[in-house]
C-alpha cells in the first residue's frame, strides 16, 4: 500500500542533472515527495539513471525525460558550457511537452522544505514563465545570443 497523494495542477517543478549530480537527485526527489503536492519533471542529461524504474513504480509525482546534448567547449575548470547552460533547453522541452503548464526550475543540489509550494502565492504578480533560479555565474545562450546575468 502507498499514500495516495492529491496533486495540485497549477505548476510543475523541473530540474535537470548529469551523471555527476546523480547522488544528489534522490535527496531532492525525497524532499519533493515529502513537502510538495506538485508534480515534477526531471531531466537526465546524456544518460538514464539507475534509480529511474524504482521511482516510477513508487510515485506518480515524477515524470522522467531524458535529453541528449552534444558536447560543448570546456571551461578552465573542465565544465562543459552546454551542460552548464542547459536550463533554457530543458525548460523549452518542458514547455513543448506540457503545453499550457507553468514551471518552476530548481537546482539539483537543493532540498525543498515545508513552504516550497507557497511560491504559488506570488504567481499573480508575475508575468513571465517559466521561473528559473539564477546564480552570479549563470550565462544563458539563446538563439546564438549570449545573455550574461549581471548583478550589482
Amino acid at each position: 500500500a502507498r499514500y495516495d497523494k492529491k496533486f495540485v495542477n497549477d505548476f510543475f517543478w523541473v530540474f535537470g542533472f548529469t551523471e555527476n549530480y546523480s547522488k544528489t537527485v534522490p535527496n531532492l526527489m525525497d524532499s519533493i515527495n515529502k513537502y510538495s503536492n506538485r508534480k515534477c519533471v526531471f531531466y537526465s542529461i546524456n544518460y538514464t539513471p539507475n534509480f529511474l524504474f524504482q521511482t516510477q513504480l513508487e510515485s506518480d509525482q515524477f515524470i522522467f525525460r531524458r535529453i541528449d546534448m552534444e558536447p560543448g567547449k570546456l571551461d578552465s575548470r573542465g565544465r562543459d558550457s552546454r551542460i552548464m547552460n542547459s536550463k533554457p533547453v530543458i525548460l523549452m522541452d518542458a514547455i513543448k511537452s506540457f503545453p499550457g503548464k507553468k514551471f518552476v526550475h530548481i537546482d539539483t543540489d537543493i532540498y525543498l522544505t515545508t513552504n516550497a509550494d507557497d511560491i504559488v502565492k506570488y504567481f499573480d504578480r508575475l508575468q513571465n514563465y517559466p521561473l528559473a533560479n539564477s546564480h552570479i555565474h549563470d550565462v544563458m545562450y539563446i538563439s546564438n545570443i549570449k545573455l550574461v546575468n549581471k548583478t550589482s
